[in-house]
């Protein structure tokens, strides 16, 4: 059997709640939702054309999701903390033998997709692919076999996220690629910088995201 590609979406974000607290000038929830839904809804048409089997993960709510560009299924995922929903996730992704599954969020929404085809590819060396975000984060983990530790053990809304997933590889003796840094979108600095790209790209071409900005355009 061939190994089969999976990438799954993790929709749900704690954009919305963590804004009033970290964005500045602070967003009402009702904003930082919309936004959260506009940096989904670019993201998805963005990966419309990917090779990969792709599922959404974390509606609880489908009323909350942006028009899906192709039919992928919506799966649920537990209410609650991220890590219980990135195990709930892989749990899905991996199932069939013989599967790369990679998961991404929608703070990234300009993510280059050039990153996921590479993460599948070093899946095929590799027990674990991590993109590591310039704070410290994560925006990407992919793996080819459960790695319980590495999602019940990272505090993966914290600075500490990468430092900590490679601790665990290694005391797993897990073979990991890293792929080039990248950027979430989870603070006021970096929603700048996602601003400051989006004016950039009007003028010299790149990647545009037009549904984030018409909700930047509000903000």
């Amino acid at each position: 059997m061939m190994p089969r590609n999976k990438l799954g979406v993790l929709a749900n974000s704690p954009m919305a709640d963590q804004a009033p607290l970290t964005l500045v000038p602070p967003l009402v929830p009702d904003r930082a939702r919309e936004l959260q839904r506009a940096f989904l809804a670019d993201l998805l048409e963005r990966l419309a054309p990917v090779k990969a089997h792709v599922a959404v993960f974390g509606a609880a709510d489908p009323s909350r999701l942006p028009p899906m560009p192709r039919p992928w299924p919506v799966l649920p995922v537990p209410d609650g903390d991220i890590r219980i929903q990135m195990q709930a996730a892989f749990d899905n992704l991996l199932g069939p033998p013989d599967t790369r599954a990679v998961l991404i969020r929608p703070e990234s929404p300009d993510l280059p997709l050039a990153f996921i085809k590479r993460a599948f590819h070093r899946l095929k060396h590799h027990d674990v692919v991590i993109g590591p975000a310039v704070n410290g984060g994560c925006y990407l983990v992919g793996l080819r076999a459960p790695v319980p530790a590495l999602c019940a053990e990272v505090e993966w809304e914290s600075r500490r996220a990468l430092s900590q997933a490679m601790d665990i590889i290694a005391r797993e003796k897990l073979g990991v690629h890293l792929l080039p840094p990248w950027y979430c979108v989870n603070d006021a600095q970096t929603l700048d910088v996602l601003h400051a790209l989006c004016a950039a790209r009007r003028v010299a071409g790149g990647v545009r995201l037009p549904h984030t900005e018409r909700a930047l355009s509000g903000l």
